[in-house]
């Protein structure tokens, strides 16, 4: 079907009449960009709710010409032989018009955040990597999404759900080591100008090539496993989160003080005197810089204290039934706060109801770790944020200032606290660093900062860099802070010094 409208300003159609999927798609690209948008926001929101390390994270809606050249496509009929259209209706079949790319450190990270997504989002179909058909080196997680699992997501995230009702989206997920494999191939062998690859008119040169990039595949798969052996040494995981069931007093009164005792959800309301409105009363008086949450939200966490079971010998009292109660569990939270806030290296602000989770989390770990385990969603994010909790990720040091952190952090947590530390040596400017701090309130680097408070005011940094970037930043800032002061200072990754 075609329509008489001239194409897209811009598309080099001229005159030609413009199939109709094509000038539908044009004037309404405005809306699968902020689809696109959305897409976006939801991967650092994910990666945001469980604390994850990334390299980078990208999104895009398929430009027009590039839409109209992946709908002209051809292919070879089975019965026939003869090339036919591949997309009988290209707006519907093409899934990845919006698309993004998540790429992270680790294998185990890749799977984790797969984990993630099919929790948030109705699947098209099973995660598939195309590598594993085509053994050409390719190693990325594709996964399609139609829709959001629940309403809150799709509440908070109009734009794709609107899309997402009638279309699909693409979201793939790789290692470093994979993106830096799949990003030259795709350079050498399919760049649109100036591809020397298919100018090659020896045939042999060509075999050549591939087999470097074959062989350059198994130098990635050998990345993948080191830095996947390293993860576990520095980052413990807690386990798989399996129901189990009641046990007896004699059998809890034996058991590890942070097993589990009783089967997830399993809320005793007896003498259970807390309400939605004391219990958040009391959260907005313990956490009252922390932001607001929703009526569901709350309702979900009250339903988790209903069904935590504590040790009774460790806290006086083995369910939280009251205002005082809930305050006595609070009063013990707060004295690992520093370490906890320091542990999840918060990119934004947390709700009350995300730090209070974090605390109980860090405080009765795997008890509290199961009253989410047959929620689909919370129980995979409590999971990951239990192992980062338990300190898997944080191996920096800073050592020799007298009111430098005294305990281990990340990298996006001893960046910010040298910014801090260089400029109570300086003035306020001291610390700037293109594209990383600034003095400049309006300088908030596309979104992605955290605001440093310091004695002189306050900076923002960056909070969407890789490590080696935030490691090079640390090695500028230490020598600033050299030209400053005569204090000795090291920052250590892993017990190795990274200074200058």
């Amino acid at each position: 079907m075609t329509t008489e409208n001239p194409g897209p300003k811009g598309d080099d159609t001229d005159d030609e009449a413009v199939p109709t999927y094509l000038w539908n798609y044009a004037r309404n690209f405005d809306n699968i960009q902020l689809a696109s948008d959305d897409l976006n926001r939801v991967m650092f929101d994910v990666l945001a709710d469980v604390s994850m390390s990334l390299f980078e994270v990208s999104s895009r809606a398929k430009s027009i010409r590039s839409f109209q050249d992946k709908a002209k496509r051809t292919v070879k009929d089975d019965q026939t032989g003869v090339q036919r259209p591949k997309y009988s209706d290209p707006a519907a079949e093409i899934e990845d018009c919006v698309g993004a790319r998540v790429i992270l450190f680790t294998q185990s990270d890749v799977k984790d955040f797969v984990k993630q997504i099919r929790a948030r989002f109705d699947i098209a179909r099973e995660p598939h990597n195309p590598g594993d058909h085509n053994h050409d080196g390719y190693d990325s997680v594709h996964v399609v999404i139609n829709g959001f699992a629940d309403d809150a997501h799709a509440q908070r995230f109009k734009h794709l759900r609107d899309y997402l009702a009638g279309r699909r989206a693409e979201i793939q997920v790789r290692t470093v080591a994979g993106h830096a494999w799949a990003a030259y191939s795709h350079d050498v062998k399919y760049k649109a100008t100036g591809n020397m690859y298919a100018a090659l008119d020896d045939k042999s040169a060509k075999k050549r090539v591939d087999l470097l990039f074959f062989q350059a595949a198994g130098h990635r798969e050998a990345l993948d496993l080191a830095f996947d052996r390293i993860n576990a040494i520095i980052k413990p995981a807690t386990g798989v989160i399996a129901p189990v069931e009641p046990q007896s007093s004699a059998e809890v009164s034996d058991a590890e003080p942070d097993s589990v005792c009783v089967r997830p959800h399993e809320s005793n309301t007896t003498e259970f005197e807390l309400n939605a409105d004391e219990f958040y009363a009391v959260l907005e008086e313990h956490y009252p810089e922390f932001d607001d949450d929703t009526h569901d939200e709350i309702s979900a966490a009250l339903g988790r204290i209903g069904a935590l079971h504590l040790d009774g010998e460790r806290f006086g009292f083995e369910r939280i039934r009251s205002v005082d109660d809930l305050r006595t569990i609070l009063d013990l939270c707060a004295e690992d706060s520093e370490r906890v806030t320091s542990l999840m290296d918060y990119q934004s602000a947390p709700s009350r109801i995300r730090r209070f989770d974090d605390d109980m989390l860090a405080l009765v770990k795997d008890r509290y770790l199961q009253t989410a385990a047959r929620d689909h969603v919370r129980g995979p994010v409590f999971e990951l944020r239990l192992r980062r909790l338990r300190g898997k990720r944080s191996i920096y040091r800073i050592d020799g200032p007298e009111d430098a952190p005294t305990t281990e952090l990340t990298g996006a947590a001893t960046l910010r606290a040298l910014v801090n530390l260089v400029i109570e040596r300086g003035e306020l400017n001291s610390a700037n660093i293109d594209a990383v701090v600034s003095d400049d309130p309006d300088e908030q680097f596309r979104g992605r900062y955290v605001v440093v408070e310091t004695s002189h005011g306050s900076v923002n940094v960056n909070s969407n860099m890789n490590r080696e970037w935030i490691d090079s930043c640390i090695r500028e800032l230490i020598v600033r802070w050299r030209r400053l002061t005569d204090e000795e200072i090291d920052v250590t990754r892993g017990g190795d010094s990274i200074g200058t």
